[in-house]
């Protein structure tokens, strides 16, 4: 077996045995080709296959988990799920990735899981449990919406905007806060545009009169130089943009928990009381696990007769632990009108849902707060869109025979710190090895 994990960071690490660990790499090999994981393409898997650190070995071991423990229950519907992968349907990769990762989630305590195959309209498969009971999963890639997807496009575009200006005047060392209280539609985008190129320039002539933005956004610039000197050769700069999310996102998930359930219902008519319907949602990375399950409440309790008995939200996410980001997985049930007729049957015993998690990362009942601090206050993120990139290089001067102790770091998401070393004869950059984004490939 090639050595798969040879040159790859890994941190964080189950406690298993590397040839173990190396076997889920290999199912990923073996089930995709490892030409078509070299080629070069903007498929997410071949992107992340080609990448070294340790956020993506992480991502890449537990997808390779998912093939290697259903090579052995179905081939076939492995085979089905690595071709819709292999897509360049978005829609439809990203769906398979997530029956992969989400059936995956209830064999960690043991559990037998069947895969339904691909033309399946009603749910995507079985989980066996004692006491002759069931799970039947439908599975919803709930990912991000056109309107957050609309917002991570524009500023993506003005922090390419930002760094051409920086590159064009030798500029470096600003970080940049757009803040905006409402939505940001498309047409704001340009105003802003503008007010920061504005100020910029104002900043570079040194006829910083005091300019009014065009709209209802703040844009604060701040010194990034702190301890440490930065380098002269590159740019250093963090680009931070944040906006009140769509007014119609809390229907947009609505309406994708009310078609899910119907669908699943519609074709299940026939279950056994032994079987609980369960809806597994997968929320994007930006999204509010904490307003969704407020919603999906709202959901049960407006609708007394659902017969889906939980939905199941689930949220991956990269988080810091002890110096170090790892994935962590969010997994919220919430149990609805039918879970204690299930649960509880008469005249037998009690039925639970399973233990559900991952083989790389930390389970989390709860997501996380996600906070801006402005001016020594926090302002809570959950009804929010973030965009975050940042490179800043700090310089280190290494006289000859002399020891030097350097720092690369990844200190938020989407935020690397990087080293020029100077000496006599010349300089060279360190990077640090991470996505320039903190984002997860797989499941954005």
């Amino acid at each position: 077996m090639i050595n798969h994990l040879m040159r790859r960071q890994t941190i964080r690490l189950p406690p298993t045995d590397f040839d173990a660990l190396n076997a889920k790499l290999d199912a990923i090999a073996r089930q995709f080709g490892k030409a078509w994981l070299l080629a070069p393409g903007t498929n997410p898997l071949q992107l992340l296959w080609k990448r070294r650190d340790a956020l993506a070995t992480n991502e890449l071991l537990n997808f390779g988990d998912a093939i290697e423990a259903f090579e052995t229950t179905d081939a076939t519907w492995v085979r089905q799920q690595v071709q819709q992968i292999k897509n360049q349907d978005e829609h439809n990769r990203a769906g398979a990735v997530f029956e992969f990762l989400g059936l995956n989630l209830f064999k960690c305590s043991g559990n037998i899981v069947h895969p339904t195959s691909a033309n399946n309209p009603g749910y995507d498969g079985v989980v066996d449990l004692p006491n002759d009971s069931s799970l039947v999963i439908s599975i919803k890639n709930f990912g991000m919406s056109s309107h957050q997807q609309r917002f991570q496009r524009h500023a993506r575009t003005l922090d390419s905007t930002i760094q051409q200006w920086l590159t064009h005047n030798a500029a470096s060392g600003t970080e940049f806060r757009v803040v905006c209280d409402e939505y940001l539609d498309d047409g704001d985008w340009h105003a802003v545009t503008r007010d920061v190129i504005n100020i910029l320039d104002a900043q570079l002539t040194r006829t910083s009169t005091r300019l009014n933005t065009q709209g209802p956004w703040n844009i604060i610039f701040r010194d990034l130089t702190g301890e440490y000197p930065l380098s002269t050769r590159h740019i250093s700069s963090v680009v931070f943009v944040c906006c009140k999310a769509h007014q119609n996102e809390q229907d947009n998930f609505l309406e994708h928990v009310r078609a899910g359930c119907s669908n699943l219902v519609k074709h299940t008519a026939r279950l056994p009381e032994s079987a609980c319907r369960v809806l597994l949602v997968r929320l994007s990375l930006n999204a509010s696990i904490v307003n969704c399950a407020e919603w999906a409440r709202d959901y049960f309790l407006k609708l007394p007769n659902e017969q889906v008995g939980v939905v199941i939200l689930y949220q991956a996410a990269v988080v810091k632990q002890d110096q170090n980001y790892v994935i962590a997985h969010y997994i919220k049930p919430i149990l609805g009108p039918q879970f204690a007729t299930w649960s509880q049957p008469a005249g037998r015993f009690g039925r639970t849902l399973p233990n559900v998690g991952a083989l790389v990362g930390v389970a989390l009942p709860d997501a996380g707060r996600k906070i801006l601090l402005r001016d020594g206050q926090e302002i809570p993120l959950y009804d929010n869109y973030v965009y975050q990139r940042g490179d800043i290089f700090r310089y280190y001067y290494r006289a000859e025979d002399q020891a030097l102790l350097v720092e690369l770091s990844y200190p938020a998401p989407g935020i690397r710190i990087h080293a020029e070393i100077e000496n006599e004869t010349g300089s060279a950059v360190l990077q640090m090895i991470s996505s320039e984004m903190g984002e997860l490939m797989l499941l954005p």
